[in-house]
């Protein structure tokens, strides 16, 4: 066939229709030093389907691109079928669309508001999730060059009686708790994020200048050990004094004073922010007392 396939890391699957999109992500994953095939690649004489076919199996990682033209495409659902039976499917919507029944309940990305803005919060958790199949062995410095990673393992929270459409996310890890790192500010003032608890002394989180991603998985930096929280659930991040959270596109959503949010929110100074069961309150304090 004369297409080199044992070192790709990553298939793009997408309708032809989307092609600006796809070379969007071929490039951006290929900034990132990784191997990226998609049809683009194909060469004069070569057989079409033999080709995907082959590019397709040996791929790390299948990235599949849905939009309402891809859904539609007999190709694409193929291809999407065959990544998920090999458990290497990473799909990701680039336009509002109703994916393929068989493919509703797998986690899927957002990232039809993103045009190659690296340090998107949903950018980076597809990113995380990517690299976790096409590069296992790749570090966290090595993704987030800039980030200074702080993981902290807590107690379970206190349940606050979930909605009745709660799911369990059964994509569970191992529970691996690590040691809190502390950032001090140069501010007079520090955005903190408290667990209160009658059970556990109460935990504390601050915010730094990355933010701070929620989640159940150990890539995130609290890592919260419940059940009805993703492996990257949502992200807190100062704008302008003010602090910020943006959900990850969670299964069970993120909530904002028990008002579930769509995307990104303002989390003011006094209000609740709830992930799964568990409650963190927002303050402000003098950083020399923090």
């Amino acid at each position: 066939m004369g297409a080199q396939v044992s070192d790709t890391d990553i298939f793009i699957s997408y309708s032809r229709e989307d092609r600006a999109r796809a070379h969007d992500f071929a490039r951006a994953l290929t900034d990132r030093g990784l191997k990226v095939w998609w049809d683009a690649a194909l060469h004069s004489g070569e057989t079409f389907d033999e080709v995907i076919e082959a590019q397709l199996k040996a791929a790390k990682a299948v990235l599949v691109l849905w939009s309402p033209r891809s859904v539609k495409s007999r190709w694409v659902r193929a291809e999407a079928t065959l990544a998920d039976r090999r458990n290497k499917l990473i799909p990701v919507i680039i336009e509002l669309c109703d994916r393929p029944i068989i493919f509703e309940l797998a986690h899927t990305i957002d990232l039809a508001h993103w045009h190659g803005d690296g340090d998107d919060p949903a950018w980076q958790t597809f990113l995380g999730d990517l690299m976790r199949l096409a590069r296992p062995e790749a570090s966290e410095a090595a993704l987030y060059p800039s980030r200074k990673h702080i993981s902290i393992g807590v107690e379970e929270g206190r349940s606050v009686g979930l909605p009745d459409y709660a799911q369990v996310d059964d994509d569970e890890e191992e529970y691996q708790p690590t040691q809190f790192i502390n950032w001090r500010s140069n501010t007079a003032q520090s955005h903190w994020l408290l667990q209160p608890s009658a059970d556990v002394p109460e935990m504390q989180y601050v915010i730094g200048p990355e933010g701070l991603k929620i989640g159940r998985g150990q890539s995130a930096d609290v890592v919260l050990r419940d059940s009805q929280i993703s492996r990257n659930h949502c992200m807190v991040m100062l704008k302008e004094d003010e602090l910020h959270v943006v959900d990850l596109n969670s299964t069970n959503g993120t909530f904002v004073d028990e008002e579930r949010i769509g995307g990104e929110a303002v989390l003011p100074v006094g209000s609740t922010l709830r992930v799964g069961s568990i409650l963190l309150v927002h303050q402000l304090r003098e950083s020399d007392s923090a």
